[in-house]
């Protein structure tokens, strides 16, 4: 598993409980990922969403893959 800080440069609503974020990393450069399970009855805060925002994912990086999938982001 990979630790990074990125900032949130754009969001695409991918089904009704998940969005794809493009994002800007120090380390990889551009990088997009599926950030799944947002609605339910135990909704999380989707605060991490918003443009420009900075945060910090965790994710288990798959360099034959377009999209990463974030494991955690805070």
């Amino acid at each position: 598993e990979t630790s990074t800080q990125a900032i949130v440069l754009r969001k695409v609503p991918y089904t009704g409980s998940s969005l794809i974020l493009n994002t800007y990393t120090r380390e990889f450069g551009l990088l997009s990922f599926m950030v799944r399970n947002l609605g339910g009855k135990k909704r999380k805060s989707r605060a991490f969403a918003e443009l420009l925002s900075r945060v910090e994912i965790t994710f288990h990086r798959r360099e034959k893959y377009g999209v990463q999938t974030a494991r955690e982001i805070r």
